[in-house]
């Protein structure tokens, strides 16, 4: 009886082997294909999550715009130029839950001032879009700041800036002229937010639900082309959140000419003084309303331009964008 169970013993464990060389290979491949499916659906989860978090970010800025508005019974600036220099988003701070920072911020200097270097190096979350290559960026360099004395006389003050915090985020504040002479828009105009000016929801007479007040201009200090990285610190005077710099006026792009003063390219052209996301098909806008939408990159700089100015008065159809 024991040498018939040590005969099975030693048949059975001939008949145990390895996996060969060629199943193997199949078994890789299969794991492969598997990672191949399973990847692009990974990075649309991942996309997803990064847009909403964004639009968590542009629906904070409106809101906190539209509060302001409610106190003060106008808008904040875009930027402001006369007396010390500031961007919209300082004016910002206390309505975004950044009250202590705003304490740390002197007013009562330019942005670009050593004085207020912590501050301005200060990384805000509310600022950054997940989607950006590199989320946290600095910029450094020179800005200027031009001084109107009682006489009239202007002088311009040289300040180096160094690792100011950058933002995804700028205001779009007009409608600039060279898109109007090249046939591209229909009409010039202010937006919502206006360089040293404060405009009252009565001078939207577009609709607020109608007019962009802050989009997405992602990526800077770093120029982007349609998603190509093309220079390291062109844009690095409008990139900081505190700096003056940080709105522009609407012209388009022109990808044949990149140094065209404008053209028919609107949304994800160029991150340069446009609206530029890295969200695939479009960029995210906060409308003077609160709400917060995505427009088509594929829109024309003549429809973008209609959703910019405050009274125009152009007709928008939510299909066009």
């Amino acid at each position: 009886m024991m040498r018939r169970t040590g005969l099975i013993a030693h048949t059975v464990s001939h008949q145990a082997r390895a996996f060969t060389l060629v199943e193997l290979l199949v078994v890789i491949a299969i794991i492969a294909v598997l990672i191949g499916f399973l990847l692009p659906a990974v990075q649309k989860v991942r996309e997803a999550a990064n847009r909403a978090s964004c639009g968590n970010n542009l629906r904070q800025m409106s809101t906190a715009c539209l509060n302001f508005e409610a106190n003060y019974g106008f808008f904040p600036s875009s930027v402001k130029d006369t007396g010390p220099q500031r961007s919209w988003a300082v004016q910002f701070l206390p309505w975004i839950e950044q009250g202590n920072l705003a304490r740390r911020y002197h007013f009562d200097k330019h942005w670009c001032a050593p004085e207020n270097a912590d501050a301005v190096g200060t990384q805000l979350r509310v600022f950054s879009c997940p989607s950006s290559p590199s989320r946290f960026r600095t910029a450094s360099g020179e800005a200027s700041v031009k001084l109107t004395d009682a006489s009239g006389k202007t002088t311009t003050l040289k300040f180096l800036f160094e690792r100011a915090a950058c933002t995804d985020y700028a205001v779009v504040d007009e409608v600039k002229d060279d898109p109007y002479f090249a046939g591209l828009v229909d009409v010039r105009g202010y937006g919502v937010l206006r360089e040293d000016q404060f405009t009252r929801v009565l001078d939207v007479t577009d609709g607020t639900s109608n007019t962009i007040m802050i989009t997405e201009c992602g990526g800077r200090p770093q120029w982007w082309v349609r998603g190509k990285l093309i220079s390291e610190d062109k844009t690095f005077n409008s990139a900081p959140w505190a700096s003056r710099g940080n709105d522009f006026g609407l012209d388009g792009f022109d990808m044949n000419d990149f140094e065209a003063p404008a053209g028919a390219c609107a949304v994800n052209c160029s991150n340069s003084n446009e609206v530029y996301s890295f969200h695939p098909g479009g960029a995210q806008c906060a409308f003077a309303d609160g709400s917060v939408r995505f427009v088509n990159q594929n829109v024309t700089t003549r429809t973008l331009a209609r959703l910019v100015t405050r009274n125009g008065g152009e007709v928008i159809n939510w299909a066009d964008y």
